[in-house]
């Protein structure tokens, strides 16, 4: 009876994290955040419905060790599906970004996220290592051998990342606490392998495949197109990232890119917003910081050649798009001349030193 129950339950917990990480295809993102109503509602869901199909399969079929096989295996694939697109972006060191709106704010101003975003940015190493950390965990996974080094290095791993998005407020708990649950539910799977690893005097049977000869030739003609698949897959997050990487999203604009301070503006219709600092961020980005502490994002575009300059998609001020042409009057002080849609448009900016500017 005791082992009865001790197979439900491993089951639950492994089709639960099989449903938690299939619920992942339809999350939405809400202003960068995952940990939403919305987003839970639905994980909730999914883990409860995988776990009773998943018990009522178990108890129908006669074969069980077949079904809890082909639970645990989907869970494991998928986790790695999942894993290495967390991965890659850490090993090029572009998961924790800085920017110079959060250089130029003091730390007490700083959100919780925004500090810790800022303090893995400052030297891309970690994210490094953790990346080919995660990566390596993932390829263990893929292999009957080192599974369970895999569920223990990955365990480790996304242990710390869960307790870093509850403390500073990442809002991305919610998928790091799937990732761990999904790792929980491969580790019950290895429960005596684990058990032993206590204990030396446990006896642990050799596992064997519930449904393939590991010598026969078939077998060893899966592990190739495992290695395969795994190869292309990883080359095309690898490709992705990279094109990332070298995109317009994170081109230099060494001319306007930094922290500038509006010193004086001239309009001929309504009065603009006032705004006390724009912070061109690598790429198009940028934000704009009112004298009343309030920001908005925007995009802007720059032509060294033309000295043209436009700033649009001003995310809490919809009405304006800055159109027009710079002149700087020496390397820190730039004056623009152009339009707001219609009406004409000027003003001077300064530019403020950075750290190690």
């Amino acid at each position: 009876m005791k082992n009865h129950l001790l197979s439900y339950a491993r089951i639950s917990i492994i089709s639960i994290g099989l449903g938690l990480l299939t619920s992942n295809f339809w999350f939405k993102v809400d202003k960068a955040c995952l940990d939403t109503s919305r987003n839970i509602n639905l994980s909730i869901l999914f883990a409860g419905s995988f776990a009773l199909i998943a018990c009522l399969l178990y108890n129908s079929i006669k074969k069980k060790e077949i079904v809890a096989y082909l639970i645990y295996t989907s869970l494991k694939y998928l986790l790695v599906y999942f894993i290495l697109v967390y991965a890659i972006p850490q090993i090029y060191g572009i998961q924790y970004s800085s920017s110079y709106f959060m250089q130029h704010e003091s730390l007490a101003d700083l959100k919780p996220r925004q500090l810790m975003y800022l303090f893995f940015a400052h030297n891309p190493g970690y994210q490094k290592v953790l990346g080919w950390t995660i990566f390596l965990g993932s390829l263990f996974l893929c292999f009957r051998k080192y599974n369970l080094a895999g569920v223990l290095i990955l365990g480790a791993v996304f242990s710390n990342v869960v307790f870093l998005n509850i403390f500073y407020e990442a809002c991305q708990t919610l998928p790091s606490a799937i990732f761990l649950i999904g790792l929980l539910g491969l580790a019950t799977y290895h429960y005596r392998r684990l058990a032993a690893l206590f204990n030396p005097n446990l006896s642990v049977e050799k596992t064997t495949h519930p449904l393939l000869e590991t010598s026969s030739q078939f077998y060893k003609g899966l592990v190739i197109m495992k290695a395969i698949f795994f190869i292309g897959y990883t080359s095309y997050l690898n490709t992705r990232s990279y094109n990332f990487v070298n995109s317009w999203w994170n081109i230099e604009s060494p001319i306007i890119q930094g922290v500038w301070q509006l010193d004086e503006i001239e309009t001929d219709n309504e009065p603009l917003p006032e705004f006390k600092y724009f912070f061109f961020e690598k790429g198009r980005r940028g934000i704009v910081k009112t004298e009343n502490d309030s920001i908005s994002g925007f995009q802007y575009i720059i032509d060294t050649s033309y000295h043209q300059l436009e700033f649009w998609n001003f995310h809490e001020y919809r009405a304006l798009d800055f159109k027009g042409k710079y002149e700087l009057i020496d390397t820190n002080t730039l004056r623009f001349s152009g339009t707001n849609r219609k009406d004409s448009l000027s003003f001077v900016m300064s530019k403020i030193k950075q750290n190690g500017d």
